[in-house]
């Protein structure tokens, strides 16, 4: 009796090719030629090629594998980040491998339009500057346009027109003597270097921060706050200074003090109307409306860690454009103070 023998299919091995940049300045050494690491039973390859860092993870079985481990690799370059200061540029979206149905035409093609030397059969071609997964027996070859920077030009004449505008608008006062205009515009132009919506978000919140100033509540607030701090007093004695009852009745005590000014919503509020006030906006109670909607927006991705990228991009918008004129009109000698 003929005994058949049943063949299993190989488990077909795949590649993460994983590009990124670092920042003006930084460099990772020793990649004058690619280097080889064993990390359990996979394969890392790191090299440098035309601007970017490419890190290669080979042994990996599915397209779905690789996804799941690029996630696991961001978790890396966060703690490198975390311990070594090294800010990574990337994207973790996966372009999609383009397969060629003709090899053999398609690298010769290459060779024709692009000027790729030819040197094997091309399986299909994928973004050099993307995540993609593909198997690791095919002849994949990558396609950029080079360093993807865009430059904005800014006219000499209007460097020299603005230079002198903002002389003449601090006189004898230069911004640098007001501290808290000067930390605004500081963490301002940090904006302009963040790599993530999230992180510009929130530098421009911080920006608006940095210029609020407490303002005390209504007296009839005030009043009320007073006579409950001076029960909570009374009561907190009773006790000893050592006990929970003690540390609780402090802890609300000082609570009830940080009442008696307004909450760092509502002094936003006050900061943005005011300085449409004086700037004589013809919107500010909007504006104003506006700011305290992107204060809540930026309180969702702190405390939740998330926000819709239409929304994100929508309150980084308008943070921006708030932030320039409540610093334009503490430029102009706006103090804060109403």
């Amino acid at each position: 009796m003929e005994r058949r023998v049943t063949k299993h299919p190989q488990q077909m091995n795949y590649t993460l090719r994983f590009p990124f940049r670092l920042p003006l300045g930084y460099e990772i050494s020793s990649l004058a030629e690619p280097c080889e690491f064993k990390v359990d039973d996979l394969s890392w390859i790191f090299q440098y090629k035309s601007g970017y860092y490419v890190l290669k993870v080979t042994g990996l079985d599915s397209k779905a594998a690789c996804r799941d481990y690029l996630q696991r690799l961001w978790s890396g370059f966060n703690w490198l980040l975390l311990k070594r200061g090294v800010a990574v540029k990337a994207t973790l979206t996966f372009d999609k491998v383009t397969y060629a149905s003709d090899p053999e035409a398609a690298a010769r093609n290459l060779e024709r339009t692009m000027n790729l030397p030819y040197k094997d059969p091309v399986d299909g071609l994928v973004n050099a500057s993307m995540p993609s997964a593909y198997p690791s027996h095919k002849n994949i070859r990558f396609v950029g346009g080079g360093d993807p920077n865009v430059i904005v030009t800014t006219p000499l004449s209007d460097v020299h027109a603005f230079l002198k505008e903002g002389i003449d608008v601090r006189k004898d006062n230069p911004s640098i003597n007001d501290k808290r205009l000067q930390t605004a515009l500081e963490l301002y132009s940090a904006y302009w270097y963040e790599h993530t919506n999230n992180a510009r978000l929130l530098t421009l919140v911080l920006a608006l921060e940095s210029m609020m100033t407490a303002s005390p509540r209504h007296e009839v607030v005030v009043e009320l706050l007073e006579k409950w701090k001076a029960e909570v007093k009374m009561l907190r004695n009773r006790f000893e200074p050592d006990s929970t009852e003690f540390h609780a009745l402090e802890s609300l005590e000082r609570e009830l003090l940080f009442k008696k000014t307004d909450s760092l919503r509502e002094q936003l509020r006050s900061l943005v109307l005011r300085s449409l006030e004086f700037l004589e906006h013809d919107k500010p109670y909007a504006i104003a409306e506006r700011a305290v909607w992107v204060y809540e927006q930026r309180s969702i991705l702190v405390h939740k860690g998330f926000l819709s990228q239409s929304v994100l991009t929508e309150a980084t918008s308008t943070a921006k454009s708030i932030v320039e004129l409540v610093l334009e009109a503490r430029y102009r000698g706006f103090d804060g103070i109403g």
